[in-house]
């Protein structure tokens, strides 16, 4: 009878492989460390070996496994972000656990694979910063749909999905996506979008969002239509999170998997934004109006189309020379063109049309935009842009109110449009509180997400002091100060040593 000898090789291959398997159903690295700790044979090393050649075992076993894992992890998210910006990452309570440019992942985010190993979540949008608003967002990375099967996530139910879907890609309905999702309790799916002229993700504008909402909601849409439970609140999200691949789901217990449907190249299917949107039939044309930007000229509507040929109509500005160039002329002029953007892309939201509980204040902040011949305006946007057509005597009523020369705030804008915290979230400017204060409703609001925010930048054992969290809350655009701050972190139940060092001095002192 021949023995079998059995190397330290073979000790190393045998747990690598026994602890990846574990992983994939649910096994944390901190419990795989106690089980090689703990392992029958990494004892029969310790007897044989000594105790440093097993120490040794046991380290190089959770080094290759945690190589393994993140390579795993980095492969979808490399394919996804192809920027130069940040990612975001957080925990399952969506507190943010770190943020990373592309460049650093292969080498910074293996040591993030615990606090993110169950119910970890990242950003699918690249950010400018080290924060996930959808203010800061950089680049767009992709198109996506969130499909829901939390009433019912029988695995036969999904794979009966997965099937429908393959049917109307095959059937012309749907774009072949660049990657399906299996997140646990639903599918989710992802068309990469690249720019023009580079194998790049598409640098954010005022054109490419516009576009982008097009398209999601064209996407959306035509899964709705054949009974798919399609998320519409993740649809319109541009600061979205999605779960982390092969992270456990703690509400089914099952590891998230991307699946990439491979093109010839052998990479992730991907698409120009002009390309996808001729395949879901979307139309080119961007902004709602004609970007004035560069023209300090009055807008008025003028016959176009959208192939260049027929006509339609279209706002354009006219030349004429600016009132004044003092300083605050030129603060209005921009604030207005600010505001007149948001209009567009609160109009692009809410599918090309305002309904009835905000159409006749729309009326008057459309003509009060273009500032141009009212009556004209005003009856041409009731009768393109709102739902249903308003009559004549609302339209008359419209006109009437504009002669006033009226004059509106942001805080305004806000409540005649109804403006929703998520739509709010997505503008340019604040319409839910005037900067540093609020009222009612909206101060609520904006606390909350100050708050949100606060509890993003404190960790546990490293709380900033109260100047930075004060900073940093400027540069993402909330106004506050330090007592507000102080009041939050009490709030939220978060302990400030300094202003306990700082109360016993005072006490001290006295």
């Amino acid at each position: 009878m021949v023995a079998t000898v059995i190397t330290a090789t073979d000790v190393r291959a045998q747990l690598i492989e026994s602890i990846r398997e574990q992983i994939a159903a649910g096994l944390l690295l901190s419990e795989a460390e106690e089980m090689i700790t703990s392992s029958a044979v990494l004892g029969s090393l310790v007897r044989f070996g000594g105790p440093e050649a097993a120490k040794r075992l046991a380290d190089s076993v959770l080094d290759a496994v945690r190589r393994h894992q993140a390579e795993n992890v980095l492969e979808p998210l490399k394919a996804i972000h192809r920027h130069e910006g940040y990612i975001t990452f957080h925990d399952e309570r969506f507190k943010q656990v770190t943020a990373l440019r592309t460049a650093e992942l292969e080498s910074t985010f293996p040591q993030f694979l615990e606090p993110l190993a169950r119910d970890g979540y990242y950003s699918i949008h690249g950010m400018r910063k080290k924060w996930k608003t959808a203010a800061l967002v950089s680049h767009l990375t992709s198109c996506f749909v969130d499909l829901d099967y939390h009433d019912d996530p029988h695995p036969r139910r999904i794979e009966h999905a997965i099937s429908d879907l393959w049917g109307l890609v095959a059937d012309g309905v749907l774009p072949a996506w660049s990657m399906l999702v299996r997140s646990g309790r639903g599918i989710w799916l992802f068309w990469l979008i690249r720019s023009e002229d580079i194998d790049r993700a598409v640098p954010r504008s005022l054109e490419s969002r516009a576009l982008w909402l097009r398209l999601q909601r064209a996407i959306g849409e035509r899964l709705s239509l054949h009974g798919l439970p399609v998320d519409r609140e993740a649809t319109i999200d541009l600061a979205r999170l999605t779960r982390l691949p092969e992270s456990i789901n703690s509400k089914s217990e099952t590891q998230v998997k991307y699946i990439p449907n491979l093109g010839a190249d052998g990479r992730a299917i991907g698409y120009t934004m002009v390309g996808l949107a001729r395949a879901v039939d979307v139309p080119e044309i961007l902004p709602a109006f004609a970007d004035s930007r560069s023209s300090n000229g009055r807008l008025h509507l003028v016959k176009t189309s959208d192939d260049g040929e027929s006509p339609a109509e279209l706002m354009v500005p006219t030349e004429r020379t600016p009132r004044g160039t003092s300083k605050q002329a030129k603060g209005w002029r921009a604030v207005h063109e600010r505001r007149r953007r948001d209009f567009e892309l609160l109009l692009e939201l809410r599918g090309g049309k305002f309904y009835e509980g905000c159409r006749n204040h729309a009326l008057v902040i459309a003509g009060w935009l273009a500032r141009g011949s009212a009556e004209s305006v005003v009856s041409r946007f009731a009768r393109e842009y709102c739902e249903p057509p308003p009559t004549a005597s609302e339209i008359h009523g419209a006109v009437k109110l504009l002669k006033r020369r009226l004059q509106f705030r942001d805080l305004t804008i806000g409540a005649w449009l109804n403006i929703t915290l998520a739509e709010n979230d997505q503008l340019e400017g604040d319409y839910l509180s005037i900067l540093g204060g609020g009222i009612g409703m909206m101060s609520i609001k904006r606390r909350e997400k100050r708050r949100e925010l606060i509890s993003q930048m404190c960790h546990p054992g490293r709380i900033p002091p109260l100047r930075q969290i004060v900073e940093q809350l400027r540069l993402l655009g909330v106004a506050c100060t330090h007592r507000t701050v102080r009041l939050d972190l009490e709030a939220l139940g978060i302990r400030n040593p300094r202003a306990r060092e700082a109360s016993r001095q005072t006490n001290l002192l006295r």
